[in-house]
């Protein structure tokens, strides 16, 4: 997603998106991150020209609230399962949450 910032956290409104999936089964935390960062810099790059020039339908948010996540929610897997977290599966990852 890239939005309009504004006084909240991720809540201002939406100028384009793009909705990814991802094999839970096959995929890790490593391997969607990478794809994640990829797909917003192309999502950045291929819609630069109608940001810039405003040629876009703006979306409002569906969460006026916006998520927060904090780094020192991630300790307590990480001293339980270290770097290796980011090898696992999706599907082992939300067994765990």
């Amino acid at each position: 997603t890239i939005h309009y910032m504004d006084e909240g956290i991720d809540t201002g409104d939406i100028i384009v998106q793009k909705e990814m999936q991802f094999d839970e089964k096959n995929e890790t935390l490593e391997t969607t991150y990478i794809k994640l960062q990829n797909e917003i810099e192309l999502l950045f790059k291929n819609n630069w020209d109608n940001i810039v020039n405003k040629r876009f339908k703006i979306k409002k948010q569906l969460n006026e609230s916006g998520t927060i996540h904090y780094d020192k929610d991630t300790h307590k897997v990480l001293e339980d399962f270290g770097n290796s977290i980011w090898k696992l599966p999706i599907n082992k990852w939300k067994k765990i949450l």
